[in-house]
C-alpha cells in the first residue's frame, strides 16, 4: 500500500489532465494503509515509522497532510513516540515550515499535552497563530488564567488557517465570535460570575447573536430571566442594524416577530444583501408568506436593477416562490399585489429577455411537475 502511495506525485507530474479513476484507486490505497497499520501490535508500528516518515517527506505540498494526522494520532503510544522524535528532528536546525508544526500539535492536542502544544503555538509567527484553539485546550485543561489570555489575543492583520488540506488567509478576528463565547466559559471556570455574565451581554449587544443570549439568560437566576429577555427583545426591536435583528429572530426563534420586523422595514431590505435575505426569506416562507414576498422582491428587484445576468436563474426561482405565496396573501396586505408587482417588473424590465425565458421555462417546468 505505501509503494502504490508512494507513486501518487510522480504520476501526477506526468498527467496531462486529472484522472478520477487513477486518483480514487490511490485514495482508496491510502485509506486501506492507514487501517492497516493501525490495526498493527505496537513493535510492527514501531518497526513502520521509518517507512511513514519519509513517505510523509515526499509530501512537498501537504495534499496527504490529513492522511498524516489520521495515522500519528491514532498509532499506539509507542510508535507515536517514535515518530515524535523523527519530527523534532527534522524541525530542528532548518525553518520547520507550516505543516511540521501543525502535526505535531495535533499529537499533542491528542494527548492533551498542553504545554507541548504551546510551546510550539508561541515560536510560530503571530499570523499563523490560533488563539481559539489554543484557549480551548488549556480551558479544556483547567488552565483558566492561561486560556483567558489567549481567547483575549488580538491578531491585527490578516492570517493564514489551515482548512482542507491547504492555508487560507482570513481577517485578524477571524473566530471572534467562538472567542467571545470561550471567553465567557472561561470566566465562569475562573468563579468570576459577574464577569462572565458582563461579556456575554456585552457580545449580545455588539452581534444580536442568539445563542449568546441563550447562555446568558440559562446563567441568571430564576425569574430574572423573564426580566432579562424583555430587555433583549426591547433593545433589538429598538435597533437600526435590521439585518441583525432579523437573524436574531429567526434564531431564537420568533417567526412572529420576524415577520413583524420584515414588515415594519419592508422599503429598506436591501437586494444586495442576498446572503441575509434567502435563506430568510425561505426560512419564512411557510409560516409568513407575507413577510418571504416583502425579501423575494427585493432580492429580484435588484438583480434585474443591476442586470446581474448570472443570477437571472435565481430572480427566475424567487419568483415562482412569489407565484406560490400569492393566493396566500392576505386581502389587506400593505404592499401592491403579485400581478402589479409583475407589471411594474414588465414595464421596466422588459428587455431583460434572459429573466423572462428563464422565469417561462421554470414556470412550465413547474407545471409539468404539478401535473
Amino acid at each position: 500500500m505505501f509503494r502504490i502511495m508512494g507513486l501518487r506525485v510522480s504520476i501526477e507530474r506526468r498527467l496531462r489532465s486529472d484522472s478520477v479513476r487513477l486518483m480514487k484507486i490511490i485514495a482508496e490505497a491510502e485509506t486501506a494503509a492507514r487501517d492497516l497499520v493501525l490495526g498493527l501490535p505496537e513493535r510492527d508500528q514501531v518497526a513502520l515509522v521509518p517507512l511513514i516518515e519519509q513517505e510523509r517527506k515526499r509530501d512537498r505540498y501537504h495534499e496527504r497532510a490529513g492522511l498524516f494526522e489520521a495515522i500519528l494520532v491514532g498509532l499506539s503510544r509507542p510508535a507515536s513516540d517514535a515518530w515524535e522524535q523523527l519530527l523534532l528532528k527534522s524541525m530542528s536546525g532548518k525553518e520547520p515550515g507550516l505543516m511540521l508544526p501543525r502535526l505535531l500539535q495535533q499529537l499533542y492536542r491528542a494527548r492533551r499535552d498542553a504545554d507541548s502544544y504551546i510551546r510550539l503555538e508561541a515560536v510560530k509567527p503571530e499570523r499563523y497563530q490560533d488563539p481559539y484553539g489554543t484557549a480551548l485546550l488549556l480551558h479544556e485543561a483547567k488552565r483558566h488564567e492561561e486560556a483567558l489570555t489567549w481567547a483575549r489575543k488580538i491578531i491585527k492583520g490578516p492570517r493564514l488557517i489551515y482548512s482542507d488540506g491547504e492555508f487560507h488567509q482570513v481577517a485578524g478576528n477571524h473566530q471572534l465570535r467562538e472567542l467571545r463565547l470561550l471567553e465567557a466559559d472561561i470566566l465562569d471556570g475562573l468563579k468570576r460570575k459577574d464577569e462572565a455574565r458582563e461579556a456575554r451581554w456585552k457580545f449580545f449587544l455588539e452581534s444580536f447573536d442568539a445563542d449568546m443570549l441563550r447562555r446568558h439568560i440559562a446563567k441568571l437566576d430564576d425569574f430574572d430571566e423573564f426580566d432579562e429577555m424583555d430587555r433583549a427583545l426591547k433593545l433589538v426591536a429598538s435597533s437600526d442594524r435590521i439585518y441583525e435583528a432579523l437573524r436574531f429572530y429567526l434564531d431564537w426563534p420568533r417567526l412572529d416577530l420576524a415577520e413583524q420586523h420584515v414588515l415594519r422595514h419592508r422599503s429598506a431590505w436591501d437586494g444586495r444583501r442576498e446572503r441575509a435575505l434567502e435563506p430568510a426569506a425561505e426560512q419564512l416562507g411557510e409560516s409568513s408568506p407575507l413577510a418571504a414576498t416583502v425579501l423575494y422582491r427585493a432580492l429580484i428587484t435588484s438583480v434585474l436593477d443591476r442586470s446581474l445576468m448570472d443570477s437571472y436563474a435565481d430572480a427566475a426561482m424567487w419568483t415562482l416562490s412569489l407565484d406560490a405565496f400569492d393566493e396566500k396573501l392576505p386581502p389587506d396586505a400593505p404592499i401592491v399585489s403579485h400581478d402589479d408587482f409583475m407589471e411594474g417588473l414588465e414595464t421596466k424590465h422588459a428587455r431583460k429577455y434572459g429573466y423572462w425565458r428563464l422565469l417561462s421555462d421554470a414556470r412550465l417546468y413547474s407545471e409539468d411537475l404539478s401535473q
